[in-house]
């Protein structure tokens, strides 16, 4: 995670006691950071005020050097963004609150589109998304917390699954999830809570 002052707060994925905060050298245009990716160690930091994606570059295992803009030639509104991922062939994918997604790569926009949602089922709001890059499933993941829904899409953005809860209160709060498709599992962030539950029964 990183705040407004640019601290960067890193956790052992096995030990969630075992963290240590770092304070970013800013650009001085540094505006309002909200979501983070990492690719190949680097850092990619979404900045909505600048429209901007930063990236720290690390050396010996911390951030100590000003970042560089991602994007260069064009200058995309990110001022809707609410998340960024990055696939494992380094294409950034910026989610926007109204649910649309677009691609880049070096920089440089490429061709995405959503496809195949059954009617009625369209997404419209979207606030986080996690994408898988398992060479075999390659999926994205995208809540959208105001139907309290959960869609599934290829890389290609085509539509693959829908899932809710059968009791919808437990995703009232519903903000982030990881998928774990070879165990077909979803953990969900909902509130305070962490839920887990199987892909055919949410």
């Amino acid at each position: 995670a990183v705040d407004s002052d640019g601290v960067v707060i890193r956790c052992s994925p096995r030990l969630l006691l075992d963290c240590d905060a770092q304070r970013l050298l800013l650009p001085t245009t540094w505006g309002t950071p909200s979501r983070i990716a990492f690719y190949l160690g680097n850092l990619y930091v979404l900045d909505q005020a600048t429209s901007q994606i930063w990236r720290f570059t690390p050396t010996a295992g911390r951030y100590a050097s000003q970042p560089t803009p991602y994007f260069i030639e064009i200058q995309p509104d990110l001022s809707t963004a609410v998340d960024i991922a990055i696939d494992s062939d380094g294409a950034v994918y910026v989610l926007f609150a109204d649910g649309t997604l677009s691609k880049y790569l070096s920089g440089e926009p490429q061709t995405f589109g959503f496809a195949a949602f059954p009617e009625g089922l369209e997404l419209n709001n979207a606030y986080s998304m996690y994408l898988d890059n398992n060479p075999v499933s390659r999926t994205i993941y995208i809540v959208d917390q105001s139907s309290r829904s959960i869609y599934e899409t290829t890389f290609s953005g085509n539509f693959v699954a829908l899932y809710r809860a059968s009791d919808e209160s437990r995703f009232t709060l519903l903000s982030h999830i990881a998928a774990d498709p070879g165990q077909g599992l979803i953990y969900a962030v909902s509130g305070n809570a962490l839920l887990l539950f199987d892909m055919g029964t949410p």
